[in-house]
């Protein structure tokens, strides 16, 4: 996706793009596509401000119908689970972490249970029968919390030296991060 309201589909390995889609007015965050109905849903924020919202391109084709986000000023990451629905991380006007659900139409908050996530908005996918959430640890490492579709930590790994894992994947087994690390150089 671009800052210019376009997001860009590539085959994989490819370098020319193979679709193109257009949501004038909103800068494109994220995306996910669900594996069920084949539509695309796009975490934005309008060029003017605003709450951010989520575009959802039906079949990933044509024009996108706008959900505002409630009780969010800021979105994070976005990812579909069973049943098409969408969970999505943010940040609430008072710095808090808040996940949703949207299904149907509607946002509904998901009470985390087991975990305090700090503060930060690091990565979200829905992996081998587990939502999986990103969030700062201390120091130089991350964590990585695996909990149930209705917000139940099963379980936490700490990543170390991966201050940061955004946008991470999970694949057939196997957590690929692409993690940035802060180093200070001296002359």
């Amino acid at each position: 996706s671009s800052a210019a309201s376009t997001l860009f589909e590539y085959a994989h390995g490819g370098t020319t793009p193979i679709a193109t889609l257009y949501d004038s007015g909103q800068y494109t965050i994220t995306c996910s596509v669900d594996p069920l109905s084949g539509d695309l849903a796009v975490s934005t924020i309008a060029f003017g401000g605003g709450n951010p919202s989520i575009a959802v391109f039906g079949r990933a084709r044509g024009t996108p119908v706008s959900h505002p986000v409630p009780d969010l000023a800021e979105l994070g990451f976005i990812s579909y689970g069973p049943h098409s629905q969408l969970f999505l991380d943010g940040i609430t006007s008072n710095n808090d972490f808040q996940m949703d659900r949207f299904s149907g139409g509607i946002f509904k908050k998901v009470r985390i249970r087991g975990a305090t996530i700090p503060y930060g908005l690091n990565g979200l996918q829905y992996a081998e029968g587990a939502l999986t959430l990103n969030a700062l640890g201390s120091g130089e490492s991350s964590l990585l919390y695996r909990m149930s579709a209705s917000g139940i930590i099963k379980g936490t790994t700490v990543l170390p030296e991966s201050y940061t894992c955004q946008g991470y994947l999970i694949w057939k087994g196997v957590l690929i991060c692409p993690s940035g690390r802060s180093e200070e150089h001296t002359s």
